[in-house]
């Protein structure tokens, strides 16, 4: 089905559709995204904020006041579920708690999904007790030979703070990224089977590789993931995860 195209494409779309409408309804649910700092520890080869960039851009972080701001904004233009975002910063921590524990006095009624990396329990514990309902972590891909080249970092070990994050009482969310240099078709199927046994029921993505010229020279000049096979993703994560949040991706 992820190579399938044609007839195929139109019949897997179709069928996607009809569960989609049948599970959550044939509606766009607008989020209310709010970056907060560009600053990351890791240093993962697809990714333009990795650690290797770090001097060549003035560093942008936000504090809780502004945080807290920024969402009063968003609430008062209607927003109803509001994702926090950050590079890997245990800086930008101490802010975000402060800033739900004011979101969460003002107003009771915010959805709260974080993607603010890999920290210890203690502080999944926090960001929960603050407020927050859901934490994504991107596995980007399921391949632990392929993730360990791009990401310098074991896939166990992202696994494991995606298992913390839940344990600290928050849903979990991750996705993949399609097209990655080296990956497979196999490898996109896998993807897909991760996705069910990590219990990523509720928030599932899939976003295409995209090339640019702040990645290492490799990943540079590789080609970019092939969008139609993004959307066949998509249409097989609705028929996995019938009533999953299944964002459309920035790219």
């Amino acid at each position: 089905l992820l190579t399938a195209g044609g007839e195929y494409d139109e019949r897997l779309f179709a069928s996607a559709r009809q569960i989609r409408n049948l599970q959550v309804g044939a509606k766009i649910d607008l989020r209310a995204v709010i970056d907060l700092s560009n600053k990351c520890r890791v240093n993962c080869g697809f990714c333009p904020m990795r650690r290797d960039n770090s001097d060549a851009f003035l560093v942008a972080k936000a504090n809780a006041t502004k945080i807290f701001v920024a969402s009063e904004e968003a609430y008062a233009k209607g927003f109803r579920q509001l994702f926090l975002q950050s590079g890997e910063d245990i800086t930008i921590i101490r802010p975000v708690v402060e800033a739900l524990q004011l979101i969460r006095r003002h107003r009771k009624d915010w959805h709260v999904i974080l993607n603010l990396g890999s920290h210890r329990f203690d502080i999944y514990e926090k960001l929960r007790a603050a407020g927050a309902d859901g934490y994504l972590i991107k596995h980007e891909t399921a391949n632990p030979d392929l993730h360990f080249k791009l990401r310098e970092e074991p896939l166990a070990k992202r696994v494991s703070h995606m298992l913390l994050a839940r344990k600290a009482g928050m849903y979990i969310g991750s996705g993949n990224i399609l097209g990655l240099p080296g990956q497979t078709i196999e490898d996109v199927a896998r993807d897909l089977i991760f996705l069910g046994r990590i219990g990523s029921w509720k928030m599932a993505s899939c976003a295409p590789f995209t090339p640019s010229h702040d990645l290492p020279l490799e990943l540079q000049i590789s080609e970019p993931g092939i969008f139609e096979k993004s959307l066949r993703f998509l249409a097989l994560l609705r028929h996995c995860f019938p009533s999953a949040r299944i964002p459309a991706t920035s790219n």
